[in-house]
């Protein structure tokens, strides 16, 4: 077993930018991710903005972060962490399978994981016309028909994706209007192949072993209707990854941990960032300052 001043549980971009704070204060600092380094931000060929100049790749701007970290000898675990438990001589113990380690302070920085809708199909066409990765599945609506479930920023940056692959994109809200921001909702609108279905939602999806997706049932305010599509994209947000920690601290009614000032959370040396953290609702800049902040305020 290691010990460590911090273990940044998550390599999205908030714990990226924490464990880069926490060793420019000297601290000794592991992180722990179980798939690639950069989070959501990975499956995003191309950053509007990027938090930094050196690139507008979501993949690049991970990697980089993630080999600048250990660089400056942050130690980094390729694994899940499996639990998370409070020491009786103080600090944390995280296990992996591969063993265990421990910490005087953790921060969770582990997002948000996608929210499933349960619809019929959605679980038997995934990777096979049911994506959440315009970036990745696009080429599959070339001059096709795609549908974008969800009405939030992920969504209408995927929407932008697909309207240079797809012939036509759907967008479908279950409100009247998008939540999204109106920068990023104005240019999708603008493009000719792209339309909203308000107040609607996904009944089901459609599609055969052979062919992966071919169609789906939407419930629109006049009835149920099939749409034929070659995609379905469901960007209809996430819920906080709050697996690893007691069902004993308090959540918001997002589901998120309630951290009070600064991050910290209602157990000792236990700390909180970007997403996973109830009420945050910033973008990419957003979660890595918080990051950072959430490394300054470690006593």
């Amino acid at each position: 077993m290691h010990d460590f001043d911090l273990i940044v549980i998550g390599q999205g971009y908030a714990g990226l930018r924490a464990a880069r704070a926490a060793r420019d204060r000297g601290l000794t600092v592991a992180t722990c991710e179980a798939v690639m380094a950069g989070g959501a931000v990975a499956t995003v060929l191309r950053l509007d903005p990027s938090p930094v100049p050196f690139t507008g790749s979501g993949p690049d701007l991970g990697a980089i972060v993630a080999m600048e970290n250990m660089d400056g000898g942050i130690v980094p675990y390729f694994e899940a962490a499996t639990h998370l438990s409070p020491e009786p001589r103080g600090g944390w113990r995280m296990s992996l399978p591969s063993g265990s380690h421990h910490a005087r302070h953790v921060i969770l920085a582990t997002g948000t994981r996608p929210r499933a809708l349960g619809v019929p199909g959605e679980a038997e066409f995934a990777g096979s016309g049911v994506s959440r990765c315009a970036d990745c599945d696009g080429p599959r609506v070339r001059d096709r028909d795609a549908l974008v479930v969800g009405g939030g920023d992920a969504a209408f940056q995927e929407a932008a994706i697909l309207a240079r692959f797809a012939r036509s994109v759907t967008i479908v809200l279950r409100g009247a209007r998008p939540r999204a921001r109106a920068a990023l909702v104005e240019p999708v609108l603008a493009a000719t192949n792209v339309h909203l279905l308000r107040e609607s939602r996904l009944g089901a999806i459609h599609g055969t072993s052979e062919e992966g997706v071919t169609g789906a049932t939407l419930l629109t305010p006049s009835g149920p209707a099939t749409r034929a599509c070659a995609g379905v994209f469901i960007l209809a947000g996430g819920a906080a990854d709050t697996r690893l920690v007691p069902p004993s601290l308090p959540r918001g009614a997002d589901g998120g941990l309630v951290a009070e000032e600064g991050g910290r959370l209602g157990l000792p040396g236990l700390w909180a960032a970007g997403s996973v953290r109830s009420g945050f609702r910033g973008g990419l800049r957003e979660a890595g300052e918080d990051g950072a902040r959430v490394a300054a305020a470690l006593g």
